[in-house]
């Protein structure tokens, strides 16, 4: 396969994943449930937090693959327009990668911090954001915590 279909394949793939993990996280945005509960009842929510997901890391991957693609051209133009040279391009790049996985970890461990895992901790609210009481594994909105092992999330009892 030639440069330029594989460029266009990534590029496909870029856009499908782009638009499944937009649409998906418009659909999960606790605000939308709020204002139309009801109709948030008859969605897979599990299933469209998957898709999320697994969206956003194939995503994650093809924009590496692009990137690598086309490093000899960012580097170039970089170079023309700033007066970076290879080592700041680098740490540059590295620094943003660094900040992803920060602004991740965050996400993924929701409202909470784990500072010991011997000591329990409350959820940041009490309240579901989606409204459910006794919500069990693995939840309808991918924010499933269970502190207390009782097998229903905390933010519904």
């Amino acid at each position: 396969m030639n440069r330029t279909k594989l460029n266009f394949w990534i590029d496909i793939g870029l856009a499908i994943s782009f638009f499944a993990c937009f649409i998906t996280g418009l659909i999960k945005l606790p605000l939308l449930y709020q204002l139309f509960g009801s109709i948030y009842r008859i969605l897979p929510m599990a299933e469209l937090t998957l898709i999320h997901d697994l969206s956003g890391i194939i995503l994650g991957i093809l924009v590496f693959i692009h990137l690598a693609l086309h490093w000899k051209w960012i580097v170039h133009v970089t170079k023309r327009y700033g007066s970076c040279n290879k080592k700041h391009i680098t740490i540059m790049i590295v620094s943003f990668l660094a900040l992803g996985i920060l602004l991740t970890q965050g996400y993924l461990h929701g409202d909470t911090i784990v500072e010991d895992k011997e000591e329990e901790k409350e959820p940041a609210s009490s309240n579901c954001p989606y409204g459910e009481i006794n919500c069990t594994y693995p939840g309808n909105c991918g924010r499933f915590i269970d502190v207390n092992n009782n097998d229903i999330c905390d933010y519904s009892e």
